[in-house]
């Protein structure tokens, strides 16, 4: 069913995915997998703009922002999110 869906507008759907369903999404099927293990769809979800995101404990997770240092004027310009990662 998803192979009948054009390849571009799969693309823009993960592109705007939160990251840590991002890291789950690869698990659904052999094609999304595929396609999140693609080099430039990585480099180009590795250099979108995202809000910085907190864990449970209210810490900077560095899995979700993918060990990114980010400003503090980002923080209020792009907001923040909540993951559920401990560390």
């Amino acid at each position: 069913m998803l192979i009948d869906i054009d390849n571009y507008l799969i693309y823009n759907i993960l592109y705007f995915i939160c990251n840590e369903d991002l890291f789950q999404i690869n698990i659904i099927s052999k094609y999304l997998n595929l396609i999140c293990s693609d080099t430039l769809f990585k480099k180009k979800i590795y250099k979108r703009i995202h809000p910085i995101i907190f864990n449970v404990l209210d810490n900077y997770c560095i899995k979700c922002n993918m060990n990114k240092r980010f400003q503090y004027s980002k923080l209020i310009e792009y907001g923040y999110n909540r993951c559920h990662h401990i560390t």
